[in-house]
């Protein structure tokens, strides 16, 4: 924070964080972010952390001075975190002489962004009728035979049918981004036969699959 110049009021016991410097994080998990200093900067720091950013209303959710036996008057705070929020760091000193360098360290702990069903292994059971289908920060990708040879950022469902006849499962007209649907037969191992694939449906606009 050397050549900082400016200060944020109301953290902490302090009252202010001098020469202040801001940092954003997006957190890739639910659970705990670490964030410190301990032992790794040259002045007396203050770290305070806020949701949301600075284009929206910032509200302070943790803040440290002295962190527990982090040396040198150096600060580590936890907070909790959920995936793909973003927060906003501020680090900065003590007093309105404390300026130097340091290290700043993230520690993430908790479960990962990805879905539930991410994987062929935790496929959701479906019936007959609608399913909300959600690939947001889905990671794995799927084997596929319309032609493309994959399907990104894929999640997977069961269904078990009840009579002998046609099936036909859909996403015209109904997902904000461009679906691709393959059904697979014998299970999630080396057996596994893939049975029915498409990628644009006639009919269905150029971004929707039957």
């Amino acid at each position: 924070n050397v050549g900082a110049t400016g200060s944020t009021s109301g953290t902490c016991a302090t009252g202010t964080i001098y020469n202040d410097v801001f940092y954003r994080y997006t957190a890739p998990a639910y659970g705990q972010c670490t964030i410190s200093t301990c032992g790794a900067a040259t002045f007396d720091t203050v770290i305070s952390v806020f949701a949301g950013s600075c284009s929206t209303s910032l509200v302070r959710i943790a803040c440290n001075d002295d962190g527990s036996g982090c040396a040198g008057l150096t600060s580590s705070v936890t907070f909790p975190t959920v995936c793909g929020y973003q927060y906003t760091i501020v680090v900065g000193g003590y007093g309105p002489t404390s300026r130097g360098s340091g290290t700043l360290t993230f520690t993430q702990t908790g479960t990962s962004c990805a879905p539930p069903n991410d994987n062929c292994s935790g496929a959701t059971p479906i019936a007959v009728g609608p399913t909300v289908v959600r690939n947001v920060d889905a990671t794995g990708s799927a084997p596929f035979n319309c032609g493309t040879g994959t399907i990104y950022k894929d999640v997977w469902y069961s269904y078990v049918p009840q009579f002998t006849g046609p099936t036909t499962v859909s996403t015209c007209g109904s997902v904000n981004f461009d679906s691709m649907i393959g059904i697979y037969r014998n299970g999630c191992g080396s057996g596994q036969v893939a049975v029915a694939c498409n990628d644009v449906a006639n009919g269905c606009g150029d971004r929707k699959s039957t």
